[in-house]
């Protein structure tokens, strides 16, 4: 379980540092809403996907790359087009995590459809799966604000990137798997 949940948590924690390292880390709370968005998320489409069983697992599989693809793309684009602009405080909007957080997250979704077929307490399952990406999250931000701190005012051109290229991952992966 601690390996699924691992990889399951990888985006978010990738997502998290690259948040960090842009700069937009206005607001003490931000680590902590980051944890709590992408902890939530991953812990309740796992949940989602096992109520909703095998009927959407080719309907999911089919469109959830795309829509994490577009999502951290868009967002990652806004965060390059901004680095070129003038230096103002910034913080991340609650409509933002919650994009990111659904984004993330739509890989444990389809994870959540196999759930009935292999995993006897789903409940402890995903409180697992929650509990480390939480941390890793959280984790991850600081590690990305610590390195942000060396880079200038390119470490939200950097931290854009970072999104887009995380899009791009997800988009080939599923495009190769299939």
């Amino acid at each position: 379980m601690t390996a699924l949940s691992l990889a399951l948590a990888s985006d978010a924690f990738a997502v998290s540092v690259g948040l960090g390292f842009s700069g937009k880390n206005k607001g003490r709370y931000l680590p902590l809403k980051l944890g709590l968005y992408f902890g939530l998320f991953q812990a309740v489409m796992p949940l989602g996907g096992w109520q909703t069983g095998k009927y959407l697992l080719s309907l999911i599989s089919g469109i959830g790359h795309w829509a994490a693809f577009l999502i951290l793309s868009a967002v990652g684009v806004k965060l390059v087009w901004e680095s070129f602009g003038k230096e103002k405080e910034k913080e991340i909007k609650k409509g933002y995590l919650l994009l990111l957080a659904i984004a993330t997250s739509i890989d444990a979704f389809a994870v959540g459809l196999t759930f009935s077929y292999f995993i006897l307490d789903v409940f402890k399952a995903v409180a697992v799966i929650g509990a480390i990406t939480f941390t890793m999250s959280y984790c991850g931000f600081y590690i990305g604000k610590k390195f942000g701190k060396f880079a200038g005012k390119k470490a939200e051109l950097t931290g854009g990137l970072i999104l887009i290229l995380i899009g791009v991952k997800i988009l080939f992966e599923h495009l190769l798997k299939g």
